[in-house]
This record gives C-alpha cells, structure tokens and sequence, in this order.
C-alpha cells in the first residue's frame, strides 16, 4: 500500500509537469498551462536565485476532503482563470510534538497551519525553462519524516539550488500518517 501510494504521487508529480508548456496568448510573466489550467509563478527573492521561478501550491489532485478523505487521489477539476502560484499551502495533518520542534536549530521557523487539503506540488526551474523546448533533468522530493511528519517547504528542501543548476525540481506534499496510510480490510474492499 505504501510503494502504491509513493509511486502513485511521484507519477502524478511527472504528468504534471509534462502537461506543462508555455502559454503564448497570456501577456503575464512566469505563466504555463498545466493539464487543469494555467498556472502562474514568481521569481524567487533569494539572493543568488533571481532567475529561479517558483510555482508553489500547485495541486495535483482534487482536495482529499470529505467523501474522498479516505479515497486514492482522483483528478482535480479544471479551472478558467489563472491560478496564482505564490504561496506555499498548508501543510498535511500530522502530530507534532515528537520531532525536534519549530523555532529550534534546524527548523528556524514556526510551524505552519495544517490542513487535510494538501495535495500540492512546489516546482522550481529557471525562467528560460518555461519557454525553452529542451527536455531537463527533473529531481523530485518527497520529505522525511516517517510518513508521518514533515512538509515539503522545511529548509532542509530548498529547490531554487537545484533549478539554478539547471534541473528542474519538485517537491511532492502527501497525505501523512492515518490519513494516507491506515489500511483497514473495509478501506480495501471499497477501493479495491
């Protein structure tokens, strides 16, 4: 169950992005089309990455929420309108506490808000990527923690270093602990 799941979000990480191509009608920066819709990005405010575009909250999948809560990924809906890609989502429900908290050493930040509606991807690439034909190397990662904790935005998962390097990279945020693993026999027989 837990191999399904991993290659199920690495795959839809990859249709993703080969859904993306340049969109030549829109007169905005940092705008492609993706298999839902467009998508727009921001340049990074990294010092050193001014050249990376960040595409952050990308989703992949309809909102695992309510009926679906405990259903396999099933595709997002398409949208009109552009969507805006700059912020980073909330991150998946997950019991903190017994990890090394926010605020300390490595994690200098404060936790983020947690939501169930976490089926997100954070790309990062150059912006002569997105309107080069050539095909890249693409890195993508999923973040520690046990399949329990973690989210793709902690700072141990920095794609602008790899997309300044030329390889197009995406972090892949998943459903953690019960709420993308607990497998129970009545689970099962509904999905099959």
């Amino acid at each position: 169950m837990k191999k399904r799941m991993v290659v199920l979000m690495a795959s839809a990480a990859m249709m993703m992005l080969s859904g993306m191509t340049v969109s030549a009608s829109e007169n905005l920066d940092n705008v492609v089309d993706t298999s839902y819709g467009k998508v727009q990005g921001i340049n990074s405010t990294d010092e050193g990455y001014e050249n990376v575009v960040q595409f952050k909250g990308v989703p992949y999948a309809a909102p695992p929420v309510g009926d679906l809560r405990w259903k396999a990924p099933v595709d997002h809906e398409k949208w009109d309108d552009i969507l805006v890609c700059d912020t980073n989502r909330e991150m998946p429900m997950q019991e903190l506490g017994f990890v090394e908290p926010s605020g300390t050493d490595f994690h200098n930040n404060t936790a983020p808000e947690m939501s169930e509606d976490c089926l997100y991807l954070n790309i990062s690439t150059t912006e002569e990527n997105l309107t080069g034909d050539e095909k890249k190397p693409v890195y993508v990662w999923f973040h520690g923690g046990g399949l329990t904790v973690g989210h793709t935005y902690s700072a141990e998962g920095n794609l602008d270093a790899f997309a300044e390097n030329d390889v197009i990279a995406v972090s892949v945020e998943q459903r953690l602990g019960v709420f993308g693993y607990l497998s129970l026999p009545q689970l099962s027989e509904e999905q099959g």
